[in-house]
């Protein structure tokens, strides 16, 4: 079996990828996740613009053969270090020991319980933030819009993002 393969943006510029790409831009807005905002707008004055770009993978099968195509816009992490005041303990998500999943699926087993995987679509963009963690972001080239005086519409992120420090 081979591993997902991780693209950057240079790499995702094909017609493949639009789909993949409109799906993430539509999950955006059905879960409300930004809202569009001129960039002269007078509440987010003070807020420093974040860039974002595309990040994506290949789902294949287990001869290999893509199955599916997955594109997340992602907030350029490496461009906001220093500008946000972000502990370390703010940046990591609280995750699972594997010891303590291998006692629930033991618990599991020996009560002849059936295992059920799931997914929750869009997860990280269902998260909670303060109004301090609200981001202004621009969105990913090809999704850029600009009103009738040619001022750029930006996204304020009413979620978090994925990419953004701390938003785990």
């Amino acid at each position: 079996k081979s591993s997902p393969d991780v693209y950057t943006e240079r790499q995702m510029s094909g017609p493949e990828w639009d789909e993949p790409k409109q799906l993430e831009v539509a999950k955006f807005d059905k879960l409300e996740a930004k809202s569009d905002i001129l960039a002269d707008d007078p509440s987010i004055k003070e807020m420093h613009i974040c860039e974002s770009m595309w990040a994506g993978k290949d789902k294949r099968d287990d001869e290999g053969n893509i199955i599916k195509r997955n594109a997340r816009c992602v907030q350029r992490g490496d461009q906001t270090v220093g500008l946000y005041n972000i502990t370390p303990n703010d940046c990591f998500a609280p995750v699972s020991r594997n010891q303590s999943l291998c006692a629930c699926e033991a618990v599991g087993r020996l009560r002849r319980q059936h295992y059920c995987s799931g997914d929750v679509p869009g997860a990280y963009l269902q998260g909670e933030q303060r109004k301090s963690e609200q981001r202004v972001v621009r969105p990913p080239p090809g999704f850029r819009k600009f009103d009738e005086r040619g001022m750029e519409i930006l996204w304020l992120m009413n979620n978090p993002m994925y990419g953004q420090g701390d938003a785990g």
